[in-house]
């Protein structure tokens, strides 16, 4: 299968994994130009938690690094915002 068709299946496994292991999770992606992102609506780690001096979505973005390469796809995951630091949905 084309990367772009695997990327995009991966995605769908990874929101899927990240809805199971918090039934407040929600997560929606996409891939343009070669990089994914993901939106993460209601991590447990940013919702129980007093604000932070650093990203606490390690964990799923892990999870979706570790998704992608199972698929065949090379992935780097970082956190560009976070929740738990003020902003609007993790990414």
């Amino acid at each position: 299968m084309p990367a772009a068709i695997r990327s995009r299946l991966a995605l769908g496994v990874a929101r899927g994994l990240i809805a199971d292991t918090y039934s407040g999770s929600k997560a929606n992606g996409r891939v343009r130009r070669g990089v994914a992102v993901v939106h993460l609506h209601g991590s447990v780690f940013c919702t129980v938690r007093e604000p932070a001096q650093q990203p606490l979505c390690g964990f799923y973005a892990a999870l979706t690094e570790r998704v992608l390469k199972l698929f065949q796809v090379p992935a780097e995951a970082a956190s560009s915002h976070c929740r738990a630091l003020g902003d609007p949905p993790c990414e």
